[in-house]
């Protein structure tokens, strides 16, 4: 019994230590997103972040979004932004990455939901049936750190922006050391 806990801590600490961007295979591209919520006033935030299989930035995006009532909805509102931007920008198969199990549950709810969300979860499933190939992963923080650090960064400067082949900045470092160890 010892012996199986131990080996338990050993595969999350190596689980962990894995846990990091990893390039699409070649000829994708990944769409890293993330939302920030906070549940006393609504406020949200989305950050989007659309790589190649080299890891170059093709987008970078951050985005205030209206009054949430749910993490999900902020969750579910940078999905769709990230796809609406990946349709408009790239004709490449896509990868969507998020850290919301939710979203993979909520593709699969059916059309007829009353949820406060399915318009939201509409526009998403009609984002992911236009264009190129789609498929979706649910993956921890450490590996859509810069989406993360794009949605506070609009909640800190109070704006929202799509930047083209670059990142703010601020970021530029952090995602030279995610896409080279």
């Amino acid at each position: 019994m010892a012996k199986s806990r131990s080996t338990k801590v050993v595969e999350r600490k190596n689980e962990n230590t894995r846990a990091r961007w990893v390039p699409p295979g070649e000829g994708w591209a990944k769409i890293n997103v993330d939302a920030c919520y906070i549940e006393q006033t609504g406020q949200a935030s989305a950050g989007i972040i659309i790589k190649d299989h080299r890891g170059a930035t093709l987008i970078s995006s951050w985005r205030l979004l209206p009054r949430c009532v749910s993490s999900e909805e902020a969750e579910l509102l940078a999905c769709r932004e990230g796809l609406m931007l990946a349709r408009q920008w790239t004709k490449l198969p896509l990868i969507l990455e998020s850290d919301c199990a939710n979203y993979v549950t909520a593709m699969q709810w059916p059309d007829g939901s009353r949820s406060h969300m399915t318009h939201i979860l509409q526009d998403v499933k009609d984002l992911m049936q236009q264009g190129s190939e789609l498929k979706m992963n649910r993956v921890k923080r450490k590996q859509i750190s810069i989406a993360h650090e794009l949605a506070r960064y609009a909640r800190r400067k109070l704006s929202s922006a799509v930047w083209i082949a670059r990142v703010p900045p601020a970021l530029e470092q952090d995602v030279i050391a995610e896409t080279n160890p």
